[in-house]
């Protein structure tokens, strides 16, 4: 399937064409018999849990941003709802690199009036990530972090490098005795 997924990112090179092509292969020759759908998209590859409905979930995006390497962007999208005296909505995304377990516990009422677990699953965040990092390592592609990685990582440095400032200031001003 070619097509572009709406949260696509202008991360990718014309000459990266031939990596996605081989890493697709691969994809779709390693998940033949697990619970994964690989895409092909104009601007790379989306890998996503076979169970997962397209825009809910979870979706790997791979992108090829220089020849001979790769990054890959976890998008967790999710709704949930709850009844009760307190009924409920909630919707959440979270992009970038995306680590934990999604659990999942359905209740219900049976016949005899009480309640019972329906459904109890758990589903592994990292899944799609890995199973791209292992073949694309096997084909020879180095990871490269992707845009919001990156993003993230400068964000935590600068913090850092704030609070080491902040904490040398208060050092000196409490050893001057003007704190």
């Amino acid at each position: 399937m070619t097509g572009t997924h709406p949260d696509a990112t202008p991360d990718a090179t014309p000459d990266a064409t031939p990596d996605a092509d081989r890493l697709h292969a691969a994809l779709v020759e390693a998940t033949k018999d697990a619970a994964y759908a690989v895409e092909r998209t104009d601007d790379g590859l989306l890998v996503r849990p076979g169970g997962d409905r397209p825009g809910a979930g979870v979706v790997n995006e791979v992108r090829f941003p220089a020849p001979g390497t790769y990054s890959v962007t976890d998008r967790v999208r999710g709704t949930s709802r709850s009844a009760g005296r307190r009924p409920g909505f909630e919707v959440s995304a979270a992009s970038g690199r995306v680590t934990g377990v999604r659990r999942r516990v359905v209740w219900a009422r049976g016949a005899d009036g009480r309640y019972r677990r329906e459904v109890d699953s758990s589903q592994d965040l990292n899944g799609g990530r890995t199973l791209v990092e292992r073949v694309a390592g096997d084909l020879g592609l180095r990871r490269r972090r992707g845009r919001q990685e990156r993003i993230a990582l400068i964000a935590a440095g600068v913090t850092v490098v704030g609070l080491v400032v902040g904490a040398a200031v208060v050092l000196v001003l409490w050893a001057l005795g003007n704190f």
